[in-house]
């Protein structure tokens, strides 16, 4: 009873945790896709409803953005919203994410604003790196057009987790290890469907009946007969009775 017991239960959990590590599948497809489409109008960097994740690579913006962490960069729909510092020393400007060019190779730079500007109707920015901000002039001036977001978040926690996920084997394995885990679930139920007999009718035993039972059965059918036949003769008197009647 127990085995019988447990074997629906074993085949729930399998059809649960199918469908989790199929949603989870789906999710994990679904980001990268949605990654890579919007990467492609974002200068490589993946866009996601306006935020943007990225890994900090040099030192020029540390301690404030230390390499390694991660930033969170929310695009800019109003660039007259942002500040720049209130000093060259002072590191209280808004720090934004631009595309710019270094020997002859696109890149993605996170600096912060020192001075902002307005040339031919757009908003230009200098900026320069933490690590130089008493260095003068101004390391780079950018036009919004090449500004990808304004940084609203930093995290080291974050930066190790993404730089973990964003190796190409991990999520590989991602994929595979659910996907193959639900093939191969698909494949023992198949073959186990394919063992399985199917289940033939059982016929539940008469029990034989006794002497007496039939000697009893057989005088019921003997008084049933003789009662019908005694209602038949009944009926036959009572036709020539009437008969007998018209005609006198």
């Amino acid at each position: 009873m127990e085995q019988t017991l447990a074997k629906p239960k074993k085949k729930l959990i399998d059809r649960i945790l199918t469908a989790i590590l199929g949603v989870f599948i789906g999710i994990v497809v679904l980001v990268e896709g949605v990654g890579m489409i919007s990467a492609r109008n974002n200068y490589g960097v993946p866009n996601f409803f306006g935020y943007q994740t990225m890994i900090v690579l040099t030192q020029s913006m540390e301690p404030t953005l230390p390499v390694d962490a991660a930033i969170i960069v929310k695009k800019i729909d109003d660039f007259s919203t942002l500040k720049a510092s209130t000093s060259i020393g002072a590191k209280d400007g808004d720090m934004i994410s631009f595309r710019t060019q270094i020997e002859g190779q696109d890149a993605i730079i996170t600096h912060r604003i020192v001075e902002i500007r307005i040339e031919s109707g757009k908003y230009v920015f200098d900026l320069k790196g933490d690590n130089n901000l008493n260095q003068i002039p101004q390391d780079l001036n950018v036009s919004q057009d090449n500004v990808l977001g304004k940084v609203i978040h930093v995290s080291v926690g974050l930066g190790k987790v993404q730089k973990f996920f964003s190796n190409p084997v991990v999520m590989f394995l991602l994929v595979l290890i659910p996907l193959g885990y639900i093939v191969f679930l698909s494949i023992r139920d198949f073959v186990r469907a394919l063992k399985s007999k199917p289940v033939e009718a059982v016929i539940p035993e008469v029990a034989p009946l006794s002497a007496e039972e039939l000697e009893k059965i057989k005088e019921q059918e003997k008084a049933a007969l003789k009662e019908a036949i005694r209602l038949e003769k009944e009926k036959l008197k009572e036709e020539l009775r009437k008969e007998m009647e018209q005609k006198e």
